[in-house]
């Protein structure tokens, strides 16, 4: 329908598992498993964060030192102005309710459907990287090893909610769709696969 499947998550056909809320679930779900692996107190949040408000401004929450990283996430369609909108909007969004919190950093990690990322999200994936570096024991930057990680399991979430998408289209009216489009159902490949040093083949170098 488009080049960058967006209609894919907006159509109003869509069955449970293609809706734009499990992608974002899923991801989250799978930052937080990666975090943990890589050796950061990670936790997965789907509950109210404060007790002055009902919001939930957190899907995932991770820890260094003292304090601790709110981190929303939020996914959006469109290009990169889409996701740094959405940032900016997050931020504004629940800028009351972390005043304050001095031992509480909020992070929104926004991706679009074209997989560009707004600033933020860069900030949320560095500690990662410093954790992996400790856990390998090598100094050299392992910023783009986490990135391949979260970046193979997005497109696959994307790909999975197009084929999805698409086998629903061709069942309500056989006749208009050629089925060209065969993905398996989702299985994130785990960040133990991706970030091992003994699976070299899957790392971007």
């Amino acid at each position: 329908v488009d080049a960058g499947g967006q209609h894919a998550g907006a159509c109003k056909k869509n069955l449970l598992e293609q809706q734009m809320a499990v992608r974002h679930d899923r991801l989250v779900r799978y930052c937080t498993q990666l975090a943990q692996h890589v050796g950061v107190d990670a936790r997965y949040h789907n509950k109210q964060l404060f007790s002055k408000t009902a919001k939930r401004p957190a899907d995932m929450m991770d820890w260094e030192g003292a304090g601790c990283r709110a981190i929303d996430f939020t996914v959006v369609a469109g290009g990169l102005l889409a996701a740094a909108k959405a940032e900016t909007a997050k931020i504004r969004h629940y800028r009351d309710d972390f005043a304050g919190e001095e031992d509480i950093t909020f992070l929104v990690a926004a991706v679009a459907t074209n997989g560009m990322v707004a600033s933020q999200f860069d900030r949320v994936v560095r500690p990662w990287a410093k954790a992996l570096a400790t856990k390998r024991s090598q100094p050299a930057p392992h910023l783009m090893d986490v990135w391949t990680s979260i970046g193979r399991c997005y497109a696959q979430l994307l790909a999975e909610q197009a084929a999805t998408w698409f086998d629903t289209c061709r069942k309500l009216d056989p006749a208009s769709l050629t089925p060209v489009i065969h993905v398996k159902p989702f299985r994130a490949i785990p960040p133990a696969n991706i970030l091992s040093p003994s699976a070299p083949e899957t790392r971007i170098r």
